[in-house]
């Protein structure tokens, strides 16, 4: 099995605990079969994450830092706060601000901004529409 299959099926294979997605131990796992794939693998990941589950791109998301590789973590992250479905908007925010904000302002796309401001508008009481707002208002900073 190669480092993106072992990647795919660590991701495909996680329980949902009651609404509550896994924890420390399953993020860490994550990032380093992360680190472990090699450019091509990577390119496979980047073509292949919008053809898995919500619950599978949430896990991505979550576990796209700026440890290992940080150029194309963020790179992926971006595409998938940008393209991924509505439910996956906090998660990707959130491991947005793992990032150098600098870096971020750098590459983040409008789109991408109007896209967290249109979760909050849609959910805006939550405890993570709250950290999305800190992260809009971090963006917005000049």
């Amino acid at each position: 099995m190669n480092s993106f299959e072992k990647l795919d099926s660590f991701l495909k294979n996680q329980p949902e605990q009651d609404g509550v997605y896994w924890g420390e131990e399953g993020v860490d796992q994550a990032q380093n079969l992360l680190d472990e794939l090699a450019a091509e693998e990577f390119q496979l990941l980047f073509s292949i994450w919008r053809q898995r589950p919500k619950r599978w791109q949430m896990y991505l998301a979550d576990s796209l830092v700026p440890g290992g590789n940080p150029v194309r973590n963020l790179s992926l992250l971006l595409t998938i706060l940008n393209e991924g479905t509505d439910e996956v908007v906090p998660t990707a925010t959130n491991s947005l601000l793992n990032f150098d904000i600098n870096i971020v302002k750098s590459q983040i796309k409008q789109a991408a901004i109007d896209r967290v401001q249109s979760f909050i508008n849609k959910n805006p009481e939550g405890l993570a529409e709250k950290r999305l707002k800190a992260f809009l208002m971090e963006i917005k900073a000049t």
